[in-house]
């Protein structure tokens, strides 16, 4: 299995609207994560708590964390536990979110194109 950098992923850019695999455990890369069950299967959204917007896959498979209300299948994500880590797939695109192999950019993709598994943290 192919490691990025074993740090968390974090909002970027002047307006913090941009993600990257690139953050330590700072105000920039802290979530909060609400789901619900849909028939079997599970969705969450993952809020960023530095600016109170959501996670959203873009109409180009880019990412961003421009969701003001969530509400959308852009911002829901199919989560799936793989072994120790965790899947998170786009309601609307069937993407994962995937961290590219030098782990320098964030996007929505093919499982198999890049690391596309990730571990959560829970802090009190």
């Amino acid at each position: 299995e192919a490691k990025v950098n074993r740090l968390s992923v974090r909002v970027s850019g002047n307006e913090l609207t941009d993600i990257e695999p690139k953050g330590a455990m700072g105000s920039k890369a802290k979530w909060g994560i609400s789901c619900q069950t849909i028939g079997t299967d599970k969705y969450c959204k993952l809020k960023s708590l530095k600016t109170n917007k959501y996670l959203r896959n873009n109409n180009d498979n880019s990412l961003s964390v421009t969701g003001s209300t969530g509400g959308g299948d852009r911002c829901q994500w199919k989560v799936t536990k793989h072994r120790s880590r965790w899947r998170l797939k786009n309601k609307q695109t069937n993407k994962y979110l995937c961290a590219n192999s030098n782990g320098n950019r964030m996007y929505a993709g093919n499982f198999d194109e890049a690391i596309c598994k990730f571990k959560f943290f829970k802090e009190n």
